[in-house]
């Protein structure tokens, strides 16, 4: 009789947490934010919005200071086999 007691205790405290478990994970509401952070991002996307690429930089005399240290064309060098899958 005391078995049984025990079990059923833990039969339902095992489906309280269960049942605990299902609501905050699936049926709880997430909470609304807080207004005052929407307000804080919204000039953001907009300045965001607003940015575009800037030609003049490339007329900048400090640009077309700058050098290059590569030849050019780069002339790529065959690498690997041909088929990789062949046994040697």
């Amino acid at each position: 009789m005391k078995k049984q007691k025990v079990m059923a205790a833990a039969a339902a405290g095992i489906l309280v947490v269960a049942g605990l478990v299902v609501y905050f994970v699936f049926l709880r509401q997430p909470a609304a934010p807080e207004t005052s952070k929407i307000i804080k991002v919204v000039p953001q996307f907009e300045k965001a919005g607003k940015t575009f690429l800037n030609l003049g930089v490339l007329e900048s005399p400090v640009f077309k200071s700058l050098n290059s240290y590569v030849e050019l064309p780069i002339v790529s060098e065959e690498k690997g086999r041909a088929n990789p899958f062949l046994s040697y």
